[in-house]
């Protein structure tokens, strides 16, 4: 197989791992307020919120990451033969943590440049605090999603033939 292939296969299922990353967080925050809200509105949350430019930044960032990372991951386990378990969690990671600092960015250059030199520290405020709880509630989502990603890229991987030549 070459690299080019390889990364193909990444990008197409690196997209696809990131589509089920981002549908899992929106459950995840749907649950949380479902809590105290009805139905229709735990669905409907992100329609209600002050800061919907920074998910819509941060999803386009997931995607991104997801097809550029997920290149990646197709060329290190497919060609390098990296192990295929720790580089999905790996690459889950780094997508999650590069959508989440192009997201916050949005929110920092918004309001956060305001801030300093008041008591309030933007650095904390819009980067620090953001990949700390996306991290805290996406860890176990980001594990089960990687290690499915870099089992699929695998077996994508191990189901192409790659042709011989007949020597008689």
């Amino acid at each position: 197989m070459d690299s080019s292939r390889a990364k193909l296969i990444g990008q197409k299922i690196g997209i696809k791992s990131t589509l089920v990353g981002i549908l899992v967080a929106y459950l995840i925050m749907s649950g949380f307020i479902m809590i105290d809200s009805s139905y229709l509105d735990a669905l409907l949350w992100f329609t209600k919120i002050d800061y919907w430019i920074n998910l819509l930044v941060g999803t386009i960032a997931f995607i991104l990451s997801g097809y550029f990372y997920g290149r990646l991951a197709g060329f290190l386990i497919l060609i390098k033969k990296k192990d295929y378990e720790l580089t999905g969690i790996i690459i889950g990671f780094l997508t999650l943590w590069t959508g989440t600092l192009l997201g916050s960015t949005i929110g920092f250059i918004q309001e956060g440049l305001d801030n300093f030199g008041t008591y309030d520290n933007p650095i904390v405020d819009y980067y620090f605090k953001p990949i700390f709880w996306i991290t805290f509630f996406g860890f176990i989502p980001v594990i089960i999603v990687g290690l499915w990603f870099g089992k699929k890229i695998k077996k994508a991987g191990a189901s192409i033939k790659i042709p011989t030549a007949n020597i008689v």
